[in-house]
Formats: C-alpha cells, structure tokens, sequence
C-alpha cells in the first residue's frame, strides 16, 4: 500500500500524480505533506488529467524515463503547466523519493536535437510571389458535410495550381480527422508544438508539420487523443497559425463543428477567404442560416468573403441551388457533385481525390473551387478516360471492393 507518511506535521497537503507502472505501489512511502491525487501508467494519461486534479507535483517511476517520447510528453507538461515539479522515486523497497534532475527540454536552435527525421524539410519551398500567410477558413457550422474531406481536397488542388507551400491546420482538437484523411499514422501534431510556442520562432513549427508526401501539403494534426485536446490553449493555435503564415502561401484550417468557438470566431474576422460547406440537407441549411444571422448581429462582416460551396449535390433532390441561396440569401459559388464511391476510396488511401481520381467529376469541381480562391484561371480541360487513368481505376476499385480494410 501506499504509505504518505501523514504523522508528520506540515503546513499544508502537496497534491501529487503518481506516474507508475504498478498503480499499487507496494512499500512506497512519500514524503510528509504529499496527498496521492491520482495513479496513473503513463505521461499522457497524467497530462489528461492534470486539468482536473490541479496537482503540484508530478512523480514519476526513475524506470519509465527510459521510454520512447518520455521527455517530449515531459516537456509539454513543462509547458502547459510551468509552475509543476516533476520529481522521480526508485522501486527498491522501502524507499523514499529519488530526487533526480528531469531531462532538460531540447535546445529549439539545435536542429540536430530538436528536428525529428520525420519533420526534416517540411518547411522548405519557394512562397509564390504576391500570396503570402493567406488564411482559408473551411467552415460548416453542422457536421457530417464532408468539410474535412474538402479541405484536404482543396489544399491540395491548390498546390496542383502552383500555389505553395500549403499548410492545412486541423483545428477541430477533440476529434479531428485530417490525419486520417490523409493516412498521416502517428506523426507529429499540433501538442508537439507547446514546449515551443512561448519562442514566438517560426523553427518551433518543425517539431509539429508532418508532411503528406503525395501532395505536398504540409499538415498540423489535432491531438491523436482527445482527452489530451484540453492541453492546447487557443492562445496556443493562435501562436502556431501565425508563426505558419509567415512561412506558408496559403494556411487552410479545418474547422470544429462548433462554429462559434474560440479561435474559430477570430479567424472568422481574420480569414481571407471563408469556404462555407453545407449540404442540400433542410437541417444544414437551417443551422447555417441560424449562425449566418447571428454573425450578423455580431457585425461580423462575413459575405464579401464567403464562398458557399454546396457538397455531395445531387440534381435529384428538390433543394436546388437557387432555393438553397433564397433561403441563406447568400449566392452558391460551386456545387461538388456526390460520388460516394470516388471519396471514400480517397479516405481510405489517404490520397486526396484530386490526386488520386482527378478526371472524375468531384475532382475537377474541387479544383475550380481552389482556383477561384486564388484569382487563378480555372483548370485546363483534361480528356477523359486516358489509358493510365483508366487502368489504375479499375484496378483501385478492384482492390476495394474485393478486399477488407486493413
């Protein structure tokens, strides 16, 4: 059992995360004055938790420093919460504390120590002459529009039009999916970035850009759990998107589906263009009027800048495009034609359509989409039906319908 020693008198009680592998901690003592406020396995566990618990001290097992991310995961808890001790103990019976020094955080000028491999180069290119930190906000005030899906699309559509570099920032921190849609696995995100954003240095941005190698979008995913999106203060996402617009043409960011929530409603005033995503669904239409009136009675000066984008649009539906712009009393500035087959065979390759099936319609309609952005002519024609496209098609389908996902 846990033995805190309470006999002896302090003058108040320390509040302590256990960080351990045995969360029973047989014949350890702690120290007079320290009250246990969780045991928990790991650095990302106490990270979630911290919020809530308020601890001082956290106290962690001497045998789990030798654990791969350990003091990365260390020197975000050193930055989200800089006033912790991190002091460490040593199982050998019946011990005290083993007050050892916590590894010192890396160096951000030292490129050698502070780049992972996986981030090396991400930031280099050539910005376009003339687009400089042009901020594009892809924005639904509903889920389940598919606005994740465009945004990847239109990142990279917007590369294919000679715009970069590009950088996408998945701003949804509790259940983002950017990565997924990108199958960027367990590369850096957006929590890697922390122990640096106080620098103020573009150079902190290489710890958190993971790259997508096949479209060359550069990407700041949300935190892979969402217990650990309390972590990232808005303060946070502001330092990094602004330290991304001076190395980036264009910033696109991923949206939450709160509309309305912080930073959100900053980049809403900021953006340069607002890609607003609804569907002929009669509910999106209504929750999009709904927050498009409350803008409005916000002063939030929004239309000169919106584009409405229409999503899986269907010529079936009664809700055409001409009702859905009387009804927001906003023009529609493009519809992307549903093919449910071409998008999910995106998402599970993690290509974005435009790469992975551009003759096919949904592609061709994205890429108009980015050239507008941008003032840029729109795509030239493409023939359809080539030999190359033909084959890998068939062959792409082939693979999906006859198998099972990994």
């Amino acid at each position: 059992m846990l033995d805190s020693n309470a006999t002896t008198p302090c003058a108040r009680h320390i509040p302590v995360m256990v960080v351990a592998r045995d969360a029973s901690l047989d014949g350890v003592r702690l120290p007079a004055g320290y009250s246990v406020a969780g045991i928990v396995r790991n650095l990302e566990a106490a990270a979630a938790l911290m919020p809530s618990v308020s601890a001082e001290v956290v106290l962690v097992e001497d045998g789990l420093r030798q654990q791969a991310g350990f003091t990365d995961m260390l020197n975000l808890l050193r930055a989200v919460f800089p006033s912790l001790r991190i002091e460490y103990f040593a199982r050998a019976g019946d011990v005290r504390i083993v007050d050892a020094p916590a590894p010192p955080p890396p160096d951000p000028g030292d490129r050698a120590s502070a780049v992972p491999e996986r981030g090396a180069s991400v930031l280099e290119g050539r910005m376009v002459e003339g687009i400089r930190g042009a901020l594009v906000l892809v924005w639904a005030p509903k889920g389940g529009v598919g606005r994740t899906f465009l945004c990847c699309n239109l990142s990279a559509a917007s590369v294919r039009r000679g715009i970069h570099p590009v950088c996408v920032v998945d701003l949804d921190m509790g259940s983002g999916d950017v990565a997924v849609h990108l199958d960027l696995g367990d590369g850096p995100t957006i929590l890697d970035a922390l122990p640096y954003t106080a620098d103020g240095s573009p150079a902190i941005l290489e710890r958190s850009v993971a790259r997508h190698r096949k479209s060359g979008v550069n990407v700041v995913a949300a935190p892979g759990r969402p217990e650990l999106s309390e972590l990232v203060k808005p303060e946070d996402v502001r330092l990094v998107v602004e330290a991304l617009r001076q190395r980036h043409s264009a910033v696109f960011i991923d949206t939450p589906a709160d509309s309305m929530a912080e930073p959100v409603y900053d980049y809403l005033e900021q953006a340069w263009r607002i890609v607003l995503v609804v569907t002929q669904d009669v509910a999106c239409l209504r929750r999009t009027k709904a927050v498009l009136e409350l803008a409005e009675k916000l002063r939030l000066p929004l239309l000169d800048r919106i584009v409405v984008v229409v999503n899986r649009f269907s010529e079936a539906s009664p809700v055409d495009s001409s009702r859905i712009e009387s009804f927001l009393g906003v023009k529609v500035g493009a519809v992307i034609p549903e093919d449910r087959r071409t998008v999910e065979e995106s998402v599970y390759r993690g290509v974005p359509a435009v790469l992975l099936a551009p003759n096919e319609n949904v592609a061709r309609a994205i890429e108009d989409v980015a050239s507008r952005l941008f003032g840029l002519p729109a795509a030239p024609s493409r023939r359809l039906g080539t030999v190359r496209n033909a084959i890998w098609g068939v062959f792409a389908r082939g693979r999906l319908t006859g198998g099972k996902p990994a």
